[in-house]
């Protein structure tokens, strides 16, 4: 799990406070079909194999899943991802 705090400046919202939150699974695929949520938040649904995911322009939350995967610690807790400059969220 990763969470974080933080203030954002965004037009449409004005100054306000970001609580982000992100819960990591190890998951394998088994089969069947990967389908859209209708009628929710969610507009993509896709696996991507781990050594097709981008780079560093993703978001800061990608670098967290990218470090538990690759160094799977027994706490399942990772240092916190270093942000310098803005933060991709």
């Amino acid at each position: 799990m990763d969470s974080r705090t933080l203030l954002v400046d965004w037009d449409i919202l004005g100054g306000t406070q970001l609580h982000s939150l992100g819960v990591f699974y190890r998951v394998r695929i088994t089969g069947g079909v990967l389908r859209y949520e209708t009628g929710g938040s969610t507009d993509l649904a896709e696996w991507i194999p781990v050594a097709e995911v981008p780079g560093p322009e993703g978001a800061v939350i990608i670098d967290v899943a990218l470090t538990l995967e690759r160094i799977r610690p027994p706490s399942g807790h990772v240092e916190p991802a270093p942000v310098n400059g803005l933060l991709r969220h």
